[in-house]
């Protein structure tokens, strides 16, 4: 997490104008079922219009893109929920990026 602390400093110096940036989180599964109960379980949160799923050489993957306020500890906060509810259906970050 000191991480995104790190990112999110170092946009703000060189863009201090910037107030938000596209977020993108994408979990693994390790079978369809498990990566359809996530895609259920975060469906219903704000992120829905900007969920993805795939599937890609026999691996599951499922996720969200949204755009977001350039906030550390909202940064940190959303990506502390979203990657708990991912284990508790034996998901595991596959990626997580931050653009302006």
């Amino acid at each position: 997490m000191n991480r995104i602390a790190t990112l999110v400093g170092s946009l703000r110096k060189a863009y201090p104008e910037i107030e938000s940036c596209k977020f993108e989180l994408i979990f693994s599964f390790p079978t369809e079922e498990a990566a359809k109960e996530y895609f259920r379980k975060t469906y219903h949160w704000e992120h829905h219009d900007g969920m993805i799923k795939y599937q890609l050489n026999g691996e599951c993957f499922s996720g969200f893109k949204t755009e977001i306020e350039l906030n550390t500890n909202y940064i940190k906060h959303l990506t502390g929920c979203y990657v708990d509810l991912a284990s508790e259906t034996q998901g595991s970050l596959h990626r997580w990026k931050l653009w302006i």
